[in-house]
């Protein structure tokens, strides 16, 4: 088995920078916040969705139909979805 070179400090930094004070017991982490945040703003708690300026798409979810709601969002229509809707 092939051993992964992955540098501690790195990672240790990465947690250390996501959190609000140095005792991670008592703080906050701030990626979780926001990612909490955003699922009671939004609603996007439940899986397949998308949202688009700050609308929430549920549901069954195909590459065509996120186009066209990626598309509808646009007041002015990129050429791309003109073509996709021929």
């Amino acid at each position: 088995m092939e051993e992964m070179s992955i540098n501690p400090d790195v990672i240790k930094n990465c947690v250390e920078e996501t959190f609000y004070g140095k005792d991670f017991s008592k703080s906050e982490n701030n990626v979780m916040k926001a990612a909490s945040e955003d699922w009671a703003d939004l609603g996007s708690n439940l899986y397949p969705q998308m949202v688009i300026n700050g609308m929430t798409f549920k549901g069954r979810m195909t590459p065509d139909n996120v186009f066209e709601a990626i598309c509808a969002s646009f007041k002015v229509e990129p050429r791309q979805c003109h073509r996709f809707q021929k």
